[in-house]
């Protein structure tokens, strides 16, 4: 009975392997929540991702979203605020080519961007034919100062 094991949280063993792999646990557990929040990814194809079950998955995202979970309201816009400007870096090379769908996906985006802000503005301009954000982003700008 003299040698005991020092056991830690869970009456596990607490020693530098069982450290190593919690450590790594914990690594999937961010990755897996970055993946399935800002990037949008399924259980499922988070799991392929790591070669694991997608319960393991689903059990590393529940604990990950407690640890990542928005303590107050300026939090949760940075993330939201993270997630669009995603989506608008997964639509520039739409955008920056003048295709219809990446624009409007974009306008979209920027739109609720703006909203989640506080700055959506009252009126609502429909656009139509080949654009480029960067020039409505201009016409909108040369638009409020106008207003001004």
């Amino acid at each position: 009975m003299g040698d005991k094991k020092r056991r830690g949280p869970g009456n596990r063993p607490q020693n530098a392997a069982d450290n190593a792999a919690e450590a790594a646990r914990q690594a999937r557990r961010d990755e897996a929540w970055r993946m399935s929040a800002i990037d949008g990814l399924t259980q499922q194809q988070i799991a392929d991702h790591f070669k694991v079950d997608v319960s393991t998955i689903c059990r590393d995202l529940h604990r990950a979203r407690v640890e990542h979970r928005p303590k107050d309201l300026a939090e949760r816009v940075a993330q939201s605020a993270a997630r669009l400007e995603h989506i608008y870096d997964s639509l520039r090379a739409g955008v920056d080519s003048g295709d219809p769908q990446s624009c409007a996906a974009a306008i979209k985006a920027i739109d609720v961007h703006a909203k989640l802000l506080g700055m959506h503005a009252p009126e609502r301009k429909e656009l139509s034919g080949s654009l480029r954000l960067e020039d409505v982003l201009l016409a909108d700008r040369a638009s409020k100062q106008n207003s001004e």
